[in-house]
């Protein structure tokens, strides 16, 4: 039996995608149509996804999605509550208007009223640029909180015992900033298994594995200190090869490099942020895909030549074979999940909750068209 495997990119407008990605595959398998999954792994939203479709069933699958389908911006984008102060701050300021000592009444001289307007002026200038002194020292503009109590939620949490219990691998990236490594929590390593407090492990790592920077903090457990996995590996595709699968979709929908329509030359630094690491991350997401698909390229070459020199006695054309960096590896399948049409943004200004049912549409039309037309089991 071949052993499937599925990597998810990032990108939390794919949040929703994978889940129609996900249950397309599923009625297939329980069709009779495909193998059941072997592996599952992904990046930032992609770690979200792969944590929460667990377990494989029909049951699961209901909940995860309903889940997925009735978040609100508040559930992901949290102001810290420093953004929180601030507005408790400015609302206290207006407040001051409503005592009558401080009132501008022609009781006070000129010199009296100067004196107190440049008073409040002056101390709501200084306490507003110790609070945004204080912002620019936070690890973050929004908090992963939201985040966390939607994974432990009684509604909507994750099916711990099924994950740990799935007969599907399952493997949480993310980088770690101290060492400028990727690290891995997994559902069947014994280290992870037995630990105590597993089910909280893995909420954190899935946490770390989708912390955007600036956007969202890092995640301090024991001494690492975890970040977004796209920082070093947006698409983990050797550890799908590692696990030893024969064919791995990735589910990538839209190239990140793709044109977008920008109304004028002036873009909010939001905007500029996102596109930019949009563009990065896509980059090394085309690399890391070509890459892969050369490997497998090259293997099929290395098998040729060495049936040619296996027929003609040639022992120096294996010598030589031996010496290439791709001799030796695994030759996989790799099967790009594709969308025709782009899916709609959920950044924080552009959250539109329709959004989540049309990505989660067009993940379930990418994967119903890649079964229909390339793979034959």
């Amino acid at each position: 039996m071949e052993k499937v495997g599925f990597v998810c990119c990032s990108g939390f407008k794919r949040l929703a995608a994978f889940g129609g990605t996900f249950y397309r595959y599923f009625k297939a398998e329980k069709g009779g149509q495909v193998p059941r999954p072997y592996f599952i792994t992904g990046a930032s939203a992609g770690a979200i996804a792969s944590a929460v479709y667990l377990p494989w069933t029909e049951e699961n699958f209901t909940k995860a999605t309903k889940a997925i389908m009735s978040l609100k911006k508040k559930d992901i984008y949290n102001f810290s509550h420093w953004l929180e102060l601030y507005g408790a701050m400015s609302l206290g300021e207006s407040m001051l208007n409503f005592i009558p000592a401080l009132h501008r009444d022609s009781q006070q001289t000129l010199y009296g009223r100067i004196l107190l307007e440049s008073g409040r002026t002056a101390l709501s200038v200084a306490s507003k640029f110790w609070l945004f002194w204080e912002f620019l020292k936070q690890p973050s503009i929004f908090s992963s909180e939201p985040l966390r109590q939607l994974l432990r939620n009684s509604q909507s949490h994750l099916d711990f015992d099924g994950i740990w219990n799935s007969d599907i691998k399952l493997e949480i990236p993310a980088a770690n900033l101290k060492t400028a490594k990727m690290e891995y929590f997994t559902n069947y390593l014994p280290e992870h298994r037995q630990a105590p407090n597993r089910n909280d492990l893995l909420v954190d790592w899935v946490r770390g594995s989708s912390s955007m920077p600036a956007f969202l903090p890092a995640i301090k457990i024991g001494h690492r200190l975890l970040d977004d996995a796209a920082l070093l590996d947006n698409l983990p595709l050797n550890r799908a090869i590692e696990a030893g699968c024969d064919i791995i979709f990735v589910l990538i929908f839209r190239p990140y490099l793709e044109k977008i329509f920008l109304r004028s030359d002036k873009i909010t630094w939001v905007e500029e942020l996102n596109r930019a690491m949009d563009l990065t991350i896509g980059r090394s997401t085309e690399l890391t895909l070509q890459r892969h698909q050369e490997i497998n390229n090259d293997l099929e070459i290395i098998e040729q030549l060495e049936d040619v020199a296996d027929k003609s006695n040639q022992d120096s054309i294996k010598v030589l074979l031996s010496k290439l960096s791709t001799h030796g590896r695994k030759k996989t399948r790799i099967i790009p999940v594709w969308c025709e049409k782009s899916l709609p943004s959920l950044t924080f200004n552009k959250f539109d909750p329709e959004a989540l049912q049309k990505g989660y549409e067009l993940g379930y039309e990418a994967m119903d068209k890649t079964l229909s037309e390339i793979i034959k089991f």
